[in-house]
């Protein structure tokens, strides 16, 4: 393999939990439980591999970070959209999903480094709410889970918030605005 291919294969891996979000809902759809537990498992597990890849590859930036981050979101928003019109989901947890994610892929583009330990463990809260989801469809669990998930992500966003207006206000004493 070429060494301009291996770059990119980190991307590629990014771009694939479009298509095993898409096998994901197929499955549940036909009550494939197991089967989408499973892919999603995959997933998961691309996630994991693209950024070690990137990393031991030395080809981790802000634009493989975005193409990770914009996949992990659009793989938990098609996930939770799902399960939203199927009832099992409350519409309000899509807009605080999005609105994290929103603040978060700010936050990585305008700071310094890209990394965010906050941002990472919503992700995580994200990810470990999605396949619970697929695992307990249609269960009074679902919505206790929901519940807990909005908790999370609403202190943590408000938290995020108030860190960035801070280091908004500090940059703009600082006359770097």
């Amino acid at each position: 393999m070429h060494k301009r291919a291996l770059l990119q294969l980190p991307d590629i891996l990014s771009f694939s939990r479009l298509f095993w979000g898409g096998l994901v809902l197929a499955l549940v759809e036909t009550h494939n439980t197991v089967s989408a537990f499973i892919v999603f498992c995959i997933a998961c597990g691309s996630d994991v591999l693209d950024g070690y890849l990137a990393r031991k590859l030395g080809v981790n930036n802000r634009w493989g970070w975005l193409i990770d981050a914009g996949s992990d979101f659009a793989f938990v928003l098609t996930i939770l959209l799902y399960f939203t019109v199927k009832g099992s989901v409350p519409a309000s947890l899509i807009v605080i999903v999005t609105s994290s994610f929103c603040l978060f892929a700010s936050s990585g583009l305008t700071a310094r480094s890209s990394y965010d330990r906050l941002g990472k463990y919503i992700g995580l809260i994200c990810f470990v709410y999605s396949g619970a989801l697929i695992l307990a469809a249609g269960t009074t669990l679902c919505m206790v889970l929901a519940g807990v998930t909005q908790i999370y992500i609403c202190t943590s966003f408000l938290c995020k918030t108030g860190n960035a207006i801070k280091n908004f206000r500090l940059r703009m004493n600082q006359g770097q605005l």
